[in-house]
């Protein structure tokens, strides 16, 4: 690239009128910001004295001030904004705006770079047809870091979708490098400063009502793909926002059957034109649209309460022809991969994976040898294949019997390769994924094993702990060090007893599941070389197999902070991301993984939507996919929950019978299922057929007497018959077999 000159600068007119503000939003990016600065003085509008350059320092703790303020000495047009603290990107953007004279606005990204004409393309299309409000080019990808548009390692590139209101309510794709007018803000206010990362969408939806947007199909601009951008660095906060405001615009914009059928047909058009396309998820995106399809022919569901079983459900019958069962056992056959092995009863195999540092080793095993009294093994697993066992560790492994050490030369290792190694080497009832930066707690052990064991439907769990992300952090604790670890664990412990949450990810530094899911899901994924992905891989696939996965809140463990990665490090995270977003984010609807996860999808938006007092909406979403899934056990069970809550008896009622009467017909009927009968007895006690109610109770405990369920309904029945002493006896029982039954406690107390 061509530096600007002393003798290009005497030719920029400084009186001319600005017509671009570049707004340069930076926090710790000085290694990119003389190349953005660099990129920007080069754009022909700034050599033309069209383009100003306002550059906003959000409290970076790197040197960018000496390097600004060195181009402001050579170079007109360059404003410097600097706050003493950190803000989102979107306050930044905002302060940049306020402070602009030019009548187009753009950012500029510090790790992206522009053709050299880039600007003036897109103001020549502004300035020539006034009724368009923003315009957006196609971008090159590239994944080395400050390269120029003029000299770049291409990889891939994003070619982006021509404007359309109905698309753009379902994903964002103005690129990293748009041009909008000024004026926009004026009428429609700023960005967001609430958002992280999709702030920029939430505001192109908003001025969408009544303002048209144009792509150019050129390629103007050069985007650098890196796991470290603010949306890739926080993918669950992201997601997060995506949602909330998938919520929010989905049902302004598309509010009839054929804004609908619009979205339909040009996605599908677009899935023709590019099926491999990296940055949409149609099948996401068709998911939203059908629930809004559904939404809009069953607005009586919203107002009222209440649900009429569809005629889909009237002489259900199978809707997978003999064909895709064969395509369905032959795929289960290959992804389960089956492992069954003889097994010690009530004993816990601990896969202690080994880091190459070490740093923390001694003080987590010596954590579990204080804390852990339950019947357990050891099996040190390295995740590097080339680490040797020290003096140390092999001394360990002599004194201890269950105490072994699994090594293998060569391979690729990683997390998923170190996890199976000690699975296959596993000789407990249940395994224990245990990284080596993890201090483990009092009762931290039992406390799992209460919670994996309340239930036959659990699949993984795991603890409270620091510096991981999700669900699972806690963000501040009281003790300073180690020595007030235990105390404080202690009174989490008491403050938090039998708490436990439902979640999809259990993080992979410490995760408990019994053998008997390996045996249904397979092994780990060693695809997948750390833990980030590896451990959300195996997540999912519980899941989506009809387990649920619980975080065990009353237990609390220690989880050192990551030392700062490296190179080599942030590349395999970035490889093992884009292998996650291939294998699950793409998934085909109609491979039966993908009709798995589009179940457990609705499923959890319909709990979600339950939980949030919409009713109707949850009903609608299971509705929705009940359509195409008429006798999945699954759906129907939570429809029926869901219906059970809200006094549906009668509806509930007719979905069991008919589920009765479709099993009884292949010889197996449902009476023989606990769950069923479970659900048929609350209905029959809601409705206020006690002796009904209780036979059902009983047949259900008949069937499996640990069922907490079960007890609470019979708690249930014998407070309606004034029996308040065996109420209180069956509640106790349902307590006592799941003390996180949150229902049974209720009833207790009253």
């Amino acid at each position: 690239m061509k530096t600007v000159s002393s003798d290009d600068i005497q030719q920029i007119d400084g009186q001319k009128e600005i017509k671009v503000s570049a707004i340069v939003s930076t926090y710790n990016s000085e290694k990119f910001i003389r190349g953005c600065l660099e990129d920007l003085i080069n754009q022909t509008l700034y050599k033309k004295g069209e383009l100003e350059i306002i550059v906003v320092n959000s409290g970076s703790q790197q040197n960018e001030d000496i390097i600004v303020k060195e181009f402001q000495q050579r170079y007109p047009n360059i404003n410097y904004i600097k706050t003493e603290e950190r803000e989102t990107v979107y306050a930044a953007w905002n302060r940049g705006i306020r402070a602009a004279s030019g009548k187009y606005i753009t950012n500029a990204n510090t790790d992206d770079r522009h053709r050299h004409d880039a600007f003036e393309v897109m103001v020549n299309i502004l300035d020539k047809i006034p009724e368009i409000g923003l315009v957006y080019a196609d971008v090159i990808i590239t994944e080395t870091e400050n390269e120029t548009f003029e000299n770049h390692t291409p990889v891939g590139a994003f070619l982006w979708l021509d404007y359309s209101k109905e698309l753009l309510t379902l994903a964002c794709f103005m690129g990293p490098q748009p041009m909008w007018r000024k004026s926009l803000h004026e009428k429609y206010g700023y960005f967001d400063e609430t958002f992280n990362s999709s702030g920029d969408w939430e505001f192109w939806l908003r001025i969408a009502e009544d303002i048209k947007m144009l792509h150019i199909p050129k390629f103007l601009g050069l985007y650098l793909l890196s796991s470290q951008s603010v949306e890739h660095r926080n993918l669950d906060k992201r997601i997060q926002e995506d949602i909330s405001i998938s919520e929010k615009y989905v049902q302004r914009y598309l509010v009839t059957l054929e804004d609908v059928d619009h979205a339909l047909s040009l996605l599908q058009t677009l899935e023709q034109k590019s099926p491999d396309n990296p940055t949409f998820s149609f099948s996401h995106m068709k998911v939203k649209l059908l629930n809004q399809k559904s939404a809009i022919l069953g607005q009586q569901y919203r107002q009222v309460p209440s649900t009429s079983i569809p005629e889909s459900m009237k002489g259900t019958q199978d809707t997978l022809s003999e064909s895709e069962k064969h395509r369905e056992q032959c795929e289960q056959k290959e992804t389960s991969k089956a492992f069954k092995k003889q097994k010690i009863e009530g004993m816990v195999s601990i896969v202690f994976l080994i880091s190459p540092g070490q740093k923390h080793t001694i003080k987590c095993v010596k954590s579990i040898r204080k804390y852990t009294p339950e019947k357990h093994e050891i099996i040190f697993v390295p995740a590097d294949p080339i680490f040797r066992s020290d003096k140390l560790l092999k001394k360990l492994v002599k004194k201890n019997k269950n105490y072994r050490i699994v090594e293998e030369k060569g391979g690729e290792g990683g997390f998923s390769s170190a996890c199976n190694r000690g699975i296959k080497a596993a000789s407990g009832e249940y395994i224990l994924i245990l990284t080596d930066d993890v201090v483990v707690t009092e009762d931290w052990l039992s406390g799992m094993l209460e919670c994996l064991n309340s239930s036959d439907d659990i699949g993984i769990v795991g603890p409270m702990t620091v510096n991981v992300e999700g669900q699972q952090r806690i963000a501040k604790t009281d003790y300073t060090s180690l020595d007030y670890l235990n105390q404080f664990a202690k009174e989490f412990r008491e403050r938090n007893r039998y708490r436990r949450v439902p979640s999809r990810k259990i993080e992979g530094i410490c995760m408990l599941f019994k053998q008997e899911l390996i045996e249904k899901i397979g092994l780990f994924d060693e695809s997948f070389q750390t833990y980030e992905f590896a451990d959300d891989d195996y997540s999912i696939r519980s899941v989506i197999e009809g387990y649920k996965n619980f975080i065990t809140v009353d237990v609390f463990v220690h989880h050192f902070e990551e030392e700062k990665q490296n190179a080599g490090k942030n590349k395999i995270l970035f490889l093992d991301k884009r292998k996650f977003t291939n294998k699950w984010k793409y998934v085909d609807e109609k491979s039966i993984t993908g009709q798995k996860l589009l179940i457990i999808n609705s499923i959890e938006l319909a709990d979600e939507l339950s939980q949030k007092g919409q009713i109707g909406d949850a009903v609608e979403v299971l509705l929705e996919v009940l359509e195409r899934f008429p006798v999945n056990e699954r759906i129907l069970y939570s429809l029926s929950e869901l219906l059970i809550e809200n006094n549906k008896y009668d509806d509930v009622i007719y979905i069991l019978e008919n589920m009765s009467k479709e099993k009884f017909m292949s010889g197996e009927p449902y009476s023989d299922n606990f769950r069923w009968l479970e659900l048929f007895g609350y209905c029959k006690e809601g409705k206020r057929h006690y002796e009904e109610a209780e036979k059902y109770a009983d047949e259900a405990l008949t069937l499996n007497s640990s069922s907490a369920k079960a007890w609470n309904l019979k708690g249930l029945i014998a407070s309606r018959k004034e029996r308040y002493t065996d109420a209180e006896e069956f509640f106790k029982k349902a307590l006592e077999h799941d003390r996180g039954f949150g229902e049974a406690y209720t009833n207790l107390g009253a």
